[in-house]
């Protein structure tokens, strides 16, 4: 079972160590499509034929469970951030990269896990409301148990954290500038993603990211 999280990255500055150990790291709008088929809402009509085709079900963002009951209430641009820093994490990930002194190939996207984006969402939301920012929180709960809690069984798992950045090009800009956490984003050991961004007025720093990431057993 592989575990690592990234160093701890704080606005633009980087801390900690070197990644993989288990020691102490650091931290549309739908419209007309051609081809014959018009979207209308939830069900699309063929217009060869002029029936309906079943309406696909929603994919919740996070699991229907207690555990993540306190993070399933986002706000639209909170979720908005959350995918827009998978898109740019499989932009990354699309192209070879230095991490460091380490190298890696280009590599397939990763999806977004709703049961990892519950885990990360709640870290960012534990860090924001205690104000404090490390991997393991005040009761001693690894990124490893939180993954775990949120029902999602790994083989392989890691965690980068970030607070202060405003926008997710500016967080991802960073985490991939830094060794540790670069080496989370581009690890080809990974199939999924979770991400977890929260605001809050009264924390330490306003901002507050977490990735998880996994490979299911």
């Amino acid at each position: 079972m592989s575990r690592a999280w990234g160093v701890a990255l704080v606005v633009a500055l980087a801390v900690g160590c070197d990644p993989g150990d288990d020691g102490d790291s650091g931290a549309g709008d739908s419209g007309a499509t051609d081809g014959g088929t018009t979207t209308t809402g939830a069900d699309s009509v063929d217009e060869s034929t002029g029936s309906t085709a079943p309406e696909v079900p929603e994919v919740p963002e996070v699991p229907d469970s207690s555990y993540c009951t306190p993070v399933s209430d986002w706000t639209p641009m909170d979720s908005a951030f959350e995918q827009e820093v998978l898109e740019l994490v499989n932009e990354a990930r699309a192209q070879a990269r230095s991490c460091g002194g380490e190298s890696f190939d280009a590599t397939s996207a990763l999806s977004m896990e709703p049961r990892l984006r519950c885990a990360a969402r709640v870290h960012s939301l534990d860090m924001a409301t205690r104000g404090f920012f490390d991997h393991v929180n005040p009761d001693g709960e690894t990124p490893f148990d939180r993954i775990e809690e949120a029902g999602y069984q790994f083989q392989a798992a890691g965690e980068n954290i970030a607070a202060g950045q405003t926008s997710p090009a500016e967080v991802v800009a960073g985490w991939l500038d830094s060794p540790g956490h670069c080496s989370n984003i581009m690890s080809p050991d990974y199939v999924h993603i979770g991400v977890g961004y929260v605001y809050t007025e009264s924390g330490q720093y306003p901002h507050y990211w977490t990735q998880t990431f996994g490979a299911p057993l």
